[in-house]
Formats: structure tokens, C-alpha cells, sequence
């Protein structure tokens, strides 16, 4: 019997062992799977929402921003730019520096002389994003006429969509031209740069010609760098209202977002949670 049970003793400590391994691990598979479950049920026409009010505001920050920018943009005087000497094509040939001065003035026709113009379209169109995202709160927090809210933001997307489209198209044709006409400039940037700074910081006052292609370069690059950014938010603005007018009609008949509980919280939030914690 004593031998018997040496040989029935190590059995049973790898029986109880095994046990008690899967008694320990019985909690992760029943976490892990409740965190699957709980993916499952996220709800996700709130998710769509939350990512249409994060792009909508982003785009907003950017139009706003790109606003005020274009105000701070101060080019010298036409006469002053304009100039063969200032931009460095006095000893090239007489087809070439007509060509560099038609872009110039060009320039001042077609972007320096409307800079406030396009700031107050820039900010104008930042105004269709914070309407939006007043009609989703204002569909979170009613009971009632909830549908009408839906149906409202859609309308207003689908008339936002072709204002936005063909905007940007005539922004990005004006960008391209301010890009085409600045070209001799941005060419010798890095020695515009190396010439004025150098002389500043030796102390020494740079000559009024390159005072004037400095001050002209600095207003080119904000002018061009901010069309384009202004125009691409556009664009993207354009993109949201095509998504948002689907999510909207989607929400007017069945696929609406759950707002009764004030206390949940952000849906993108706590689906990140649970993602990092299916992770680990």
C-alpha cells in the first residue's frame, strides 16, 4: 500500500495542479471574453458622431487659423517688389524678366490685393461646422422632435457639400496660380534667408532691396501655405457632410445614437479602454 500510494502521490499532485492552473486562468478567459461582448455593444451610430464632431471641429480650428493668417499677410509696395533688380533678373534676357515681372504683379492681382477677402471666406465657412455641431447637441439633449434635428443637419449638409466643393475648387485654382507666380521668389529662398540673417547678425542693416525681397518672400509663403491649407480643410469639410448626410437620414429613421444615459460618456473613450485592455 505504501508503494501503491508513492505512485499514486506525484499523479495526483499533477491532477490538483492542472486544477489549479485553470482555476487562475478561468477569470482572464471570462474577462477577455466580456471585454469582446462589451465591444460588440458598443454603440456605434454614437461612435460616428463623436468622429463627425472631432473632424468637424478639427476643420474649423484650421479654417479659423488659417483666417487669421492670411491677415498677417503685409507684402511691400508692387512698385517696390516689381522690380528687375529686386528679383534678381536684371542681367538675364528680355523674354525672361517680362515673364518674372508679369508674375509678380500677377501676384499682387490675383492674391495680395484679396487676402482679406479669402480670410473672410476662410471664416465665413467656419461657421458650417459649429452649426453642425450645435444641431448634434441639440439632438442629444431632446426628447422630443429629435428626427426634425436630423433631418435638419442633412439638409443643411447636402446644401454645404456643392458651396464647399466648388469653393475649394476655385481656392485650389488660386493657389496654384499664387505658387506658379512666386516661383523666382521661393527659387532663391535659402539666400534670401542666408543674406538677410547673415547681415543681421553681424549688426549690419541690409540694403532696402533685399529689406523688400525679404518682407516680399515672408508674405508670398504665408499667402501660398495658407490658401492651400484653408483649401484642403475645405475639401475635407466637403467629405464630412457627404458622410454626415448618410448618418443623419440613417439616424432620422432607425440608426440614431443612445443619449438617455447622461452619464456614459465619450463612446470613443471607453471602446479605446476596452481595446487596451483585450490587448494586454
Amino acid at each position: 500500500q505504501r508503494s501503491i500510494s508513492k505512485q499514486q502521490q506525484p499523479a495526483a499532485f499533477v491532477v490538483g495542479s492542472r486544477l489549479r492552473s485553470s482555476m487562475e486562468s478561468a477569470p482572464f478567459v471570462s474577462g477577455s471574453s466580456g471585454t469582446i461582448k462589451a465591444i460588440r455593444a458598443t454603440d456605434m451610430p454614437k461612435v460616428l458622431a463623436e468622429v463627425s464632431a472631432c473632424a468637424l471641429w478639427t476643420f474649423a480650428i484650421v479654417l479659423v487659423v488659417s483666417a487669421f493668417c492670411l491677415c498677417k499677410v503685409d507684402p511691400p509696395g508692387e512698385d517696390e517688389l516689381c522690380q528687375a533688380r529686386v528679383l534678381g533678373v536684371e542681367n538675364a534676357t528680355d523674354i525672361k524678366q517680362a515673364t518674372v515681372l508679369a508674375g509678380c504683379h500677377g501676384l499682387y492681382q490675383i492674391a495680395f490685393a484679396f487676402t482679406r477677402t479669402f480670410a473672410l471666406i476662410f471664416a465665413l465657412f467656419a461657421l458650417l461646422p459649429a452649426v453642425s455641431i450645435f444641431l448634434a447637441r441639440s439632438a442629444r439633449r431632446r426628447t422630443v422632435g429629435v428626427s426634425l434635428v436630423y433631418l435638419g443637419a442633412a439638409l443643411m449638409g447636402a446644401i454645404g457639400i456643392p458651396l464647399l466643393w466648388f469653393s475649394s475648387g476655385w481656392f485650389l485654382t488660386i493657389s496654384t496660380a499664387v505658387s506658379v507666380a512666386m516661383a523666382p521668389i521661393t527659387a532663391e529662398w535659402l539666400a534670401i534667408y542666408a543674406a538677410y540673417f547673415g547681415m543681421k547678425a553681424s549688426h549690419h542693416q541690409p540694403p532696402d532691396w533685399l529689406e523688400v525681397l525679404y518682407r516680399g518672400y515672408v508674405a508670398c509663403w504665408y499667402c501660398d501655405t495658407f490658401l492651400w491649407l484653408g483649401t484642403i480643410s475645405l475639401l475635407g469639410l466637403c467629405a464630412v457632410y457627404v458622410f454626415d448626410v448618410v448618418r443623419n437620414l440613417a439616424a432620422v429613421f432607425c440608426f440614431r445614437p443612445h443619449y438617455e444615459d447622461p452619464n456614459s460618456g465619450s463612446e470613443i473613450c471607453r471602446w479605446r479602454r476596452l481595446c487596451c485592455r483585450r490587448i494586454r
